[in-house]
């Protein structure tokens, strides 16, 4: 049966967010997923242990990736958060990393995406058993 996955996608572009999904899915995750590209919408999407792991474009209308996890830390939302962008610079993608973002993924490069995740999630299993 395959690993559910319940993912929250900040996302404007309904293409990049399908693109996202596909990619899960190819990977054998059983995907339940939500797009929200407005801060208004994030704030309502945003419950501790409702998210496995949150997917975000860094560049949206009014708002970073950077500001959408600072919103997720400060909800007490402590899942991993993956940036996935096409206008990231390496600067941008460094600072993102310092602020505790577990990953930085181009968008041209998706191929990353079920593996940062696969990480991300593992990492978080360790972690729960080490407490």
């Amino acid at each position: 049966m395959p690993e559910r996955l319940r993912v929250l996608i900040v996302e404007d572009s309904e293409q990049d967010y399908l693109l996202c999904v596909r990619e899960l899915k190819k990977a054998g995750f059983s995907v339940e997923h939500l797009r929200v590209g407005t801060l208004g919408l994030l704030q309502k999407a945003l419950a501790p242990h409702s998210w496995d792991v949150i997917l975000s474009d860094y560049n949206l209308p009014g708002f970073t990736g950077l500001d959408a996890f600072c919103l997720a830390r400060a909800r007490g939302v402590q899942v991993p958060f993956i940036i996935v962008s096409g206008g990231m610079t390496e600067e941008q993608a460094r600072e993102a990393r310092a602020c505790g973002i577990s990953d930085c993924i181009d968008k041209q490069n998706l191929d990353r995406l079920v593996s940062a995740v696969q990480r991300e999630l593992a990492r978080g299993a360790r972690q729960r058993k080490s407490d």
